[in-house]
């Protein structure tokens, strides 16, 4: 019976003291089951959080991937409707708003800016000066110039004289020949009758005859040499007006070179890009700015070169500005293509806005044909999300949409013609399809 009581005592003392040289066994076996309860106890709340947890993102994973669909604000949606109508096939471009009648101001003299008359911005008269250059060469020019002018001029009048002297010298010296030459023929005549009737010797007949054929040949050389002389003082005459004549556009240049320093407005208009100063420095073909028309405009674009062959001369065109539309159309296109691009010009036809001025922006379409009967849906920012190889079709309950293969046509900046795949009536989302992250089918809330 002592032996019985002495075995727990003998436990209860290893268990305190745990000094025992013949009980290992039980040693082990009870204080190593005491630390192992201990730990399992500390790491539960861990597990636990962490199945909770992993419970918690598996059921909403289930719940947003669950077969009613990507739940999407349907307020945030563009829906439309297929319906038949007239397809209008145009292009949509951004125009800039350019003057229709422009003239560019290039200096054509060079010089220093004496004074400047206008401003940027000014509205001008032909005529009207804008600034003033100088240049002491072109004044040395101009008195060169005139001073040959005036010795020509001298050399003119001198000659002119000259020649009106010689024809009067010419003339008195043949009135005295011929006064001469008139006696000497009544002279004559007298003595062949005194001689006939034997009053006077026949020698003196001679003598008389002689004397008239001297002054013939005398009135004569004269006239022959008188003429001569005039005709040479008139050519000289001839050539000296004719080197004055040709020396007048010289002149003129030179005094229109110097008029040009001071630089007048070429037509009437509104002075762009004018910025000059007193004192500038300026050489020919210096760029100044323009005069542009402050009361007609023209519009110009850059359009893909896809529609190269479709954008020609005289296609209409709608022009939008602070939310009216306005009638216009192609004036010119140009067939050099720079960057996949092109360029056109756009006139409009009647009444243009009252507010552009150069360099505005607006909105235009251009018409690429006459419109034709066609199953439209209205254009959207979904075709670049899928190239419009497939739509967003609305369910009938209006719950759901289902993606649904189509095939669209022709495009314009507003419709889509519809070939394949929708039928009238059928709702469609047109907005954005990138957030949708291509699921098959959206649940609309």
């Amino acid at each position: 019976m002592s032996q019985i009581f002495k075995l727990p005592e003998t436990q209860l003392d290893l268990n305190h003291e745990g000094t025992s040289a013949h009980s290992g066994r039980e040693d082990f076996s009870g204080a190593g089951m005491d630390v192992r309860i201990k730990r399992r106890s500390r790491l539960s709340w861990p597990v636990v959080g962490g199945a909770v947890a992993l419970l918690a993102i598996i059921t909403w994973t289930w719940m947003f991937l669950k077969p009613n669909g990507l739940a999407v604000d349907r307020s945030s949606l563009r829906i439309a409707t297929v319906e038949r109508g007239a397809f209008n096939e145009d292009v949509a471009i951004r125009a800039t708003v350019d003057p229709l009648h422009s003239v560019v101001l290039d200096s054509i003299e060079t010089g220093r800016v004496e004074d400047v008359y206008a401003t940027d911005g000014q509205i001008v008269k032909r005529g009207d000066p804008l600034f003033r250059l100088s240049n002491p060469q072109r004044q040395i020019d101009l008195l060169v110039r005139q001073s040959d002018e005036a010795q020509r001029l001298s050399y003119t009048l001198n000659l002119r004289v000259s020649l009106e002297t010689g024809r009067l010298e010419h003339q008195r010296r043949m009135a005295e020949l011929q006064f001469e030459r008139d006696l000497a023929e009544k002279n004559y005549e007298r003595i062949i009758q005194l001689a006939e009737g034997g009053a006077i010797p026949r020698v003196q007949v001679q003598d008389t005859k002689a004397k008239l054929e001297q002054d013939n040949l005398l009135l004569e050389q004269e006239k022959n040499a008188g003429q001569a002389d005039l005709d040479a003082r008139q050519d000289s005459l001839k050539r000296m007006e004719k080197s004055f004549l040709d020396q007048k556009p010289g002149l003129k240049i030179v005094r229109d070179a110097l008029d040009a320093l001071t630089v007048r407005a070429p037509i009437d208009g509104r002075l762009t890009d004018f910025h000059l100063e007193v004192g500038a420095s300026m050489k020919a073909d210096d760029h100044i700015g323009r005069i542009d028309d402050p009361s007609q405009f023209r519009l110009s674009a850059q359009i893909d070169e896809f529609y190269r062959g479709r954008v020609m001369t005289g296609r209409a065109v709608t022009v939008d500005v602070d939310g009216h539309s306005y009638p216009a159309r192609v004036s010119r296109t140009y067939s050099q293509i720079t960057d996949g691009k092109f360029n056109v010009e756009m006139i409009f036809d009647r009444a243009q806005p009252g507010n552009l001025s150069p360099g505005l922006g607006v909105n235009a379409k251009i018409l690429l044909g006459e419109p034709t009967e066609a199953l439209l849906l209205p254009n959207g920012t979904f075709f670049n999300d899928t190239s419009g190889e497939w739509v967003y079709l609305i369910a009938p309950d209006g719950r759901t949409a289902q993606r649904h293969e189509v095939n669209f046509g022709r495009r314009s900046s507003a419709q889509l013609e519809v070939l394949s795949g929708l039928a009238a009536g059928d709702r469609v989302i047109v907005s954005a399809y990138a957030d949708y992250g291509g699921n098959t089918r959206l649940q609309l809330k």
